[in-house]
């Protein structure tokens, strides 16, 4: 393969997977405080739905926004829930985006070395995973094999059962 085409290759490997992580949305986990807390226990997670519905609702809120606006934060402390803090948490990539991590390429090898440094750690991380994905394989193929044992046990057991039928209705 050509110098020009694996470099064409690589480039477009890299921008994919730029281009993947960048578009990658995140969402926002609010934690609120309950500060009436009737005899020292939480209220049921009903009551802070409401307020959260309600707060929404009054301040205008999307609820896709990552970090709640001052408006709402004010609506849930009139409620009784006092704000504590909000942990961005990545959503989990969509089909499309794993269908496209998940095709390889197929030809020479092309190795890319970007930062220098040592990759033992990675390496290591890549076997065992590697040795992860081998166990469970095994494992399905064992189970498969099993199933089919099964479903074959099962058919002999129907056609058993249906040439004793048929020896009883000749018979009788």
């Amino acid at each position: 393969m050509k110098t020009l085409t694996k470099l064409t290759l690589v480039i477009a490997v890299l921008t994919t997977g730029l281009a993947s992580s960048a578009s990658a949305s995140t969402h926002g986990e609010s934690m609120y405080r309950d500060t009436i807390r009737p005899h020292g226990h939480a209220r049921s997670d009903a009551v802070y739905n409401t307020a959260v519905n309600a707060c929404y609702a009054a301040s205008g809120e999307s609820r896709t926004a990552v970090h709640d606006i001052p408006a709402f934060k004010s609506c849930m402390l009139s409620r009784g829930w006092h704000f504590e803090y909000t942990n961005v948490v990545q959503d989990p990539p969509s089909a499309a985006e794993q269908a496209v991590a998940q095709r390889s390429y197929t030809g020479p090898s092309v190795n890319i070395s970007i930062g220098g440094g040592d990759n033992e750690a990675a390496d290591t991380a890549t076997e065992n995973n590697d040795w992860a994905a081998q166990q469970e394989q095994s494992a399905m193929d064992a189970a498969n094999a099993g199933y089919a044992q099964d479903a074959a046990t099962a058919a002999a057991n129907v056609t058993a059962a249906a040439t004793f039928d048929a020896q009883m209705t000749v018979g009788n």
